[in-house]
């Protein structure tokens, strides 16, 4: 081929926009609303929460609040939270990515208030049993909330007595919304202003990979037309070694998780390990699938591209003109001067 210097130059566009385009073709799968609710229903995180919200109340150090926890932790229903988020997640990241405005989304509360409603009056009573007796400085309403200790010269069966006849613990419930959505979040845009602006840029590189891609594999056909071996060449050049190198960061970015968890995890709460463990193992399975689909793809597509411009049957390369010195005449002898 002639001009390789020009075929180096168009494969090193090739090799960048190549390696954008495989990146935000994987990022543009792992945000589709099908992958991201395959990927939580495989880390099992719905059949978990109730665990990990009752492991809350451990840190709770109001009697209310811990109260609160533990009811929110036994009236949660795995099966209820993962079906919202199922209904929602399309419209969402629709939402986010441009293609419809604001949409009436809404996680309907009343099946979780309905059982919060029925167990929490329990629970608060319950927890009544284990408040500490009050020193003589400290004063407590118990008409309006769970007091954070027992009042001098009350037992516990009295102040259940009152908290029951308050009813605070109904009034505590009917504060939670029936349906909360993006109805509810005051100017949603702004607040999901930076999340719209990824989706946006993603948008946005991975047509500008494509188009640019495309332009240099027609840019490098041109060039071979000369000698067709060199246009399976360099075009399988240009997709070979882009392909695997993201192939090979993906397998390598696997282990990112594990190495950093190793080294930093001593500073991070343990709880939250747990809860964030499995999403992230299921979703390095999931972005490992995506990688091979992509990147494995055009990795194949670049080899037997090279493979075939040695092993089909081709002319030999042409080599450049030699360029014909001319023979430089001897200089014209001077006239001898005459005396």
């Amino acid at each position: 081929m002639r001009h390789k210097c020009l075929a180096v130059f168009l494969v090193s566009i090739l090799y960048f926009s190549i390696s954008g385009l495989i990146m935000f073709a994987e990022v543009k799968d792992l945000a589709k609303a099908s992958t991201l609710v395959k990927v939580l229903a495989q880390s099992g995180i719905y059949n978990k929460l109730p665990q990990y919200a009752q492991t809350l109340t451990s840190t709770q150090d109001n009697p209310q609040s811990k109260a609160l926890t533990q009811g929110i932790a036994q009236a949660i229903d795995p099966k209820f939270i993962q079906s919202e988020i199922e209904k929602n997640a399309g419209p969402f990241l629709a939402y986010l990515n441009g293609q419809q405005n604001v949409p009436n989304i809404g996680f309907d509360l009343r099946p979780f208030k309905a059982k919060l409603r029925t167990i929490l009056p329990d629970i608060m009573l319950d927890e009544i049993k284990n408040l500490p007796p009050c020193s003589s400085s400290i004063e407590t309403q118990t008409n309006e909330a769970m007091p954070t200790c027992l009042p001098q010269g009350a037992s516990s069966d009295q102040l259940q007595a009152q908290l029951s006849k308050a009813n605070s613990t109904q009034d505590l419930i009917n504060q939670i919304p029936d349906t909360y959505g993006l109805q509810q979040i005051k100017n949603p845009d702004q607040v999901f202003g930076r999340a719209k602006l990824a989706f946006k840029i993603i948008n946005y590189g991975y047509w500008i990979s494509l188009i640019v891609s495309v332009l240099m594999i027609i840019f490098l056909i041109l060039l071979g037309l000369s000698w067709w071996p060199s246009i399976l060449r360099w075009v399988g050049w240009g997709l070979f070694l882009p392909a695997a190198s993201m192939l090979l960061f993906t397998f390598i970015s696997l282990a990112l998780p594990k190495i950093l968890l190793g080294k930093y995890g001593s500073n991070l709460d343990p709880q939250i390990i747990q809860l964030t463990n499995p999403v992230i193992e299921a979703l390095n399975q999931t972005t490992k699938t995506i990688s091979l689909l992509y990147s494995g793809i055009i990795t194949g597509i670049g080899f037997v591209l090279l493979i075939l411009s040695y092993v089909l049957p081709h002319p030999p390369e042409p080599k450049p003109p030699v360029k014909q010195v001319q023979p430089q005449s001897p200089p014209a002898s001077t006239p001898a001067p005459t005396k």
